[in-house]
């Protein structure tokens, strides 16, 4: 083997394992406490007004978002139509919602299933549904949801680090419940210098082909 194919070959071997471990794109998931949900009150008029309670996880590491792959709620109300709920990115401002009073306006009140346990939202999925379960369960099956307005890939390219706001609004009196815990998962995106060290790698490696 000629002397600049060996050094070829031995920068491709290191590059390849400072790359691997550049490469590892790290999934981190950061939780919340929760608490109990402010119920809508009325003002002298008999005007609603909403109940508004935000919880907050603040992220005290730093790194951009290559994807945001799943938030996570376990959380107990009746009537899940009182409902809207956001996902809010404070440092840059960001904003999804998770949930959006399902079957309102369509019917006043809408949705009248409760939620009982841990739901996901999660981009793919469809949002909780507009109308209650026929099947007259009367509860919201726990499990994986879509966004209602927005995508969590709207988070893609933000620095994860700093202040992540869910804040929870009931638009109707009666209802009331608790949010026991919340968690937000996340997958770094790849430094740009892993992704150079990467390219490099590949470059080695076929040269060695050759």
């Amino acid at each position: 083997m000629k002397l600049h194919t060996m050094m070829i070959a031995a920068a491709g071997l290191a590059v390849a394992g400072v790359a691997t471990n550049a490469d590892a794109q790290e999934i981190k998931t950061y939780g919340g406490v929760g608490g109990a949900l402010n119920d809508a009150g009325f003002d002298n008029n008999f005007n609603t007004i909403p109940g508004v309670t935000r919880f907050e996880i603040f992220v005290p590491d730093s790194g951009t978002i290559g994807s945001l792959d799943v938030v996570e709620l376990d959380i107990n109300h009746t009537w899940v139509g009182d409902l809207t709920i956001d996902l809010i990115h404070k440092d840059s401002g960001t904003a999804i919602r998770l949930i959006d009073r399902p079957g309102v306006p369509e019917s006043t009140f809408g949705n009248s299933d409760d939620l009982m346990g841990i739901y996901g939202f999660v981009d793919g999925a469809a949002p909780i549904p507009e109308e209650s379960d026929p099947g007259g369960s009367g509860m919201v099956a726990a499990g994986d949801y879509g966004p209602s307005a927005g995508a969590l890939a709207d988070f893609n390219g933000l620095d994860k680090g700093g202040v992540w706001s869910l804040v929870v609004t009931d638009d109707a009196s009666g209802d009331t419940g608790a949010l026991n815990g919340w968690s937000i998962t996340m997958t770094n995106a790849p430094a740009p210098g892993a992704l150079a060290l990467l390219g490099l790698a590949g470059l080695a490696g076929r040269r060695r082909r050759n």
